[in-house]
C-alpha cells in the first residue's frame, strides 16, 4: 500500500501555482475587456454591457487553461532532471511566457482597434494583413505608430511585473516520484477540463458566450485571443481540394444549373393562398435525423409515422428530397440560408463567413416578420446560437429555458416538451412571424420516454421507436395549434436536418440514406394543390428560394437556391460528405469518390462534369466569403 511521504502543503503547491496563473490570465482578459468597452462605448446603444464580464467566463477560463498548460508541463518536466534541469527550465519558462505575453498584448490590443474599423473580433482576415506589415504600417500615421509602440512596451512591462508578482517563478516540486506522477496526471486533467469547458458532451465555443441579440454585447463577451486562434485553425484548413476545371469553365457550368432570377417582382405559382392584409406566418420544423426510410409515402416502413402520412395527404410532398449534408449544423444552414453543405467543412464554424450568408430569418425580418427559434438542446452546438443571433432571430429558446423536469433525454428536452414550449412561444409572437423548431429526440442514444410498440433489442428498433415518438409529438403539436387564432394563416414546412443510415443500415454515400421528407402543410395551401406529390429532385438549400418567391420577397441573395416549382430550372440534387460527392437527376444517380477519383452510378459525362464544377465553384465561393 502506498503512503503519503510528502506534507499536504507540498502536494497542493502545484495546484496553487497553476491556479495563480489562471487568475493572472483572467485579470489580463478583464483589463482588456474593460478597455474594449470604454474605448468602443458608443457601439453600446443603451447601456454599457457590464454583464458581459459574467457571460465571458466560459471562453475566458478556456483561454486561461490553454495559456497555463505549457507552464504546468514545463514545471513537471523540470522535476525529472533535478536542480540543474530546473534552472534551465526556469529560464525557458521566462522566455516562453514573455513571448506569449507580448503576443497576447498584441492580439487583444489589436482587437480593440480593428473592431473600431471592422465591427468584428480579430480573426484570420487580420492575420492576412499582419503577413504584409509594410502595407499595414503605411496606412498608419507616424504618431499612431509611435504611440502604439510605446503603449505596447509599457503594457508588456506592467503585465510582466504582475506575472512575476502574482504567479511567481517556476516552482520546484519536492515530491516522491509516484506522488509527482499522480499529481501531474490529476493537474493535467484539470487543465484539460478547463480548456474544454467542463465535462459536457460539447466543448466550449463562441456560442457559449452569446447571450444577447445585440452583436456588440456578444463581441464584448467573446475572448479575442480564443476567437482569433480558432479562426486561424478553421480557415487554415480551407483549400479547394476539389478543383477539376479552370475556374471560368467551372463557373459557366454552374451558372447553367443556377439561372439568376429576374430583377423585378416574380409571379407566384399559386400554391399558397395569400391575404391582402396579412402575410402568412412561416414555421419550419427541422426533424432530427428523420429519414424517408420510415415514411410510408416515400417508400419507407409503413405505420411508423402515421401522423406525417395523414398530413402528407393534405400537403405538398416532395418525393425526391435529399439532405445536402449529414450533420445538423450543415442542415440548419442549408435550410435557412440556402447554402449547400461542404464535404469537409461547416460554414457555421467560421463565424466571419457564416455571418455573411443570407437567411430566411433575416429576409423575413426585413419584410416585417418577427422571428424565433426553439430547440430542446444546447445551442452552443456548432456555434448555432451565435449564428442565429447574427441572422436577426429575436427570440431564441434552448435547453436553458426548460425546467429540470423537462430534460428527459441525454441531449435535452424531448420533442413532446419542445412542441409544448413552442406553442407557448408562438402565442406571444406578433404576426406575421417566422419560427424555426428543431427537434432532437431521433438522435443516438435514442432514449425517448416511450417503451412501446417496439422493443429495444437493436439500434434499428430503437431508431424506429424514436421515429414513432417524434411522429406522436408532431401529431399532438398540430392537434393543439389547430385551435390557435394564427393557425389559419400559417404555412408549415416539415423537413429533416439530414438523413440517416438507420433503420436500413444504408451507407451515407448512398442516396437512399440521404433521402429525407420535405412537406409543405397548412391551411394557407391552395385547395387545388393539397395532396400533390412533386417529383422534382430537391435539396435543403432549395427551400429559401421556393418559399420566398411564393411569399413575394426578393430571393436574389440566395444564389445557390432554386425554386422547386419552376419547370424551366434544371432539375438536380446535390449532397456531399468527406468521402465524396452525390448527384441526382430525374433519370439517374451517381457518386464520386474523392479517394479513388472515380464515379459510380448512371450519370452521363455531362452530368458528372456539372457535378464536379458545382462543387468546385461552391468551394471557391466559400473561400471567398
Amino acid at each position: 500500500m502506498l503512503h503519503l511521504q510528502t506534507p499536504l502543503k507540498a502536494l497542493l503547491q502545484p495546484w496553487a501555482w497553476a491556479m495563480r496563473m489562471v487568475v493572472y490570465w483572467l485579470l489580463f482578459f478583464l483589463f482588456f475587456r474593460l478597455w474594449f468597452i470604454l474605448w468602443l462605448r458608443q457601439a453600446a446603444h443603451d447601456a454599457l454591457p457590464w454583464e458581459a464580464f459574467w457571460y465571458a467566463l466560459p471562453l475566458d477560463f478556456s483561454a486561461a487553461g490553454y495559456l497555463t498548460a505549457p507552464a504546468v508541463l514545463l514545471a513537471y518536466a523540470a522535476g525529472v532532471f533535478g536542480q540543474k534541469g530546473h534552472r534551465y527550465a526556469e529560464r525557458l519558462f521566462e522566455m516562453v511566457y514573455l513571448v506569449l505575453l507580448l503576443l497576447a498584448i498584441a492580439v487583444y490590443g489589436a482587437n480593440i482597434f480593428l473592431y473600431e474599423e471592422w465591427y468584428t473580433p480579430i480573426n484570420s482576415r487580420a492575420y492576412e494583413h499582419f503577413r504584409i506589415p509594410g502595407a499595414m504600417l503605411s496606412s498608419m500615421s507616424a504618431a499612431f505608430k509611435l504611440g502604439s509602440l510605446v503603449l505596447f512596451l509599457l503594457l508588456g512591462w506592467v503585465w510582466w511585473r504582475l506575472c512575476r508578482s502574482v504567479v511567481g517563478r517556476l516552482p520546484s516540486f519536492t515530491l516522491q516520484k509516484w506522488e509527482q506522477g499522480l499529481n501531474a496526471v490529476l493537474l493535467s486533467g484539470g487543465i484539460v477540463l478547463l480548456m474544454r469547458g467542463g465535462l459536457g458532451r460539447l466543448p466550449v465555443n463562441e456560442s457559449s458566450v452569446c447571450y444577447s441579440s445585440e452583436t456588440f454585447r456578444n463581441d464584448v463577451a467573446t475572448n479575442a485571443g480564443w476567437y482569433f486562434v480558432h479562426s486561424l485553425i478553421e480557415t487554415s484548413k480551407a483549400i479547394n481540394r476539389y478543383k477539376t476545371y479552370e475556374p471560368e469553365i467551372a463557373l459557366q457550368l454552374t451558372k447553367e444549373l443556377l439561372p439568376s432570377p429576374p430583377a423585378g417582382k416574380e409571379m407566384p405559382h399559386g400554391w399558397l393562398r395569400r391575404s391582402d392584409t396579412l402575410p402568412p406566418n412561416l414555421v419550419i420544423i427541422l426533424l432530427e435525423s428523420m429519414t424517408a426510410q420510415v415514411i410510408a409515402e416515400l417508400g419507407g416502413m409503413p405505420g411508423v409515422c402515421p401522423n406525417f402520412s395523414r398530413m402528407a395527404q393534405q400537403g405538398i410532398l416532395f418525393e425526391h428530397a435529399y439532405g445536402s449534408g449529414y450533420r445538423t449544423d450543415q442542415g440548419v444552414v442549408s435550410v435557412l440560408s440556402g447554402y449547400p453543405a461542404l464535404p469537409d467543412h461547416s460554414v457555421v464554424f467560421v463565424p466571419e463567413k457564416a455571418q455573411k450568408l443570407p437567411s430566411l430569418p433575416r429576409a423575413l425580418k426585413s419584410a416585417g416578420y418577427s422571428t424565433a427559434f426553439v430547440y430542446g438542446g444546447e445551442l452552443t452546438f456548432a456555434n448555432m446560437g451565435s449564428w442565429l443571433r447574427h441572422q436577426q432571430v429575436e427570440h431564441i429558446v434552448s435547453v436553458r429555458d426548460f425546467e429540470a423536469k423537462d430534460i428527459t433525454q441525454l441531449w435535452g428536452a424531448d420533442d413532446q416538451r419542445l412542441f409544448r414550449k413552442s406553442v407557448q412561444l408562438l402565442r406571444t409572437l406578433p404576426q406575421p412571424f417566422f419560427a424555426g423548431l428543431m427537434t432532437l429526440s431521433l438522435h443516438a442514444p435514442f432514449d425517448v420516454p416511450l417503451e412501446q410498440p417496439w422493443q429495444l433489442r437493436s439500434d434499428r428498433e430503437k431508431f424506429v421507436r424514436c421515429a414513432h415518438f417524434v411522429d406522436q409529438a408532431l401529431g399532438e403539436f398540430f392537434d393543439k395549434v389547430a385551435s390557435e387564432p394564427w393557425y389559419a394563416n400559417t404555412l408549415f414546412v416539415l423537413v429533416a436536418d439530414h438523413g440517416h443510415p438507420l433503420p436500413g443500415r444504408i451507407p451515407m454515400n448512398h442516396w437512399r440514406s440521404r433521402h429525407i421528407p420535405l412537406l409543405l402543410y397548412g391551411p394557407v395551401l391552395a385547395p387545388s394543390w393539397r395532396g400533390k406529390c412533386i417529383g422534382t429532385p430537391a435539396t435543403h438549400h432549395d427551400i429559401p428560394a421556393t418559399l420566398l418567391r411564393e411569399l413575394g420577397i426578393d430571393r436574389r441573395a440566395f444564389r445557390w437556391s432554386r425554386d422547386l416549382f419552376d419547370a424551366q430550372a434544371p432539375a438536380f440534387a446535390y449532397y456531399s460528405n468527406e468521402s465524396g460527392l452525390g448527384w441526382l437527376t430525374p433519370l439517374s444517380t451517381g457518386f464520386f469518390d474523392f479517394k479513388t477519383k472515380r464515379w459510380s452510378g448512371s450519370l452521363t459525362p455531362l452530368e458528372r462534369a456539372q457535378a464536379e464544377a458545382y462543387l468546385q465553384t461552391l468551394y471557391d465561393d466559400f473561400l471567398a466569403l
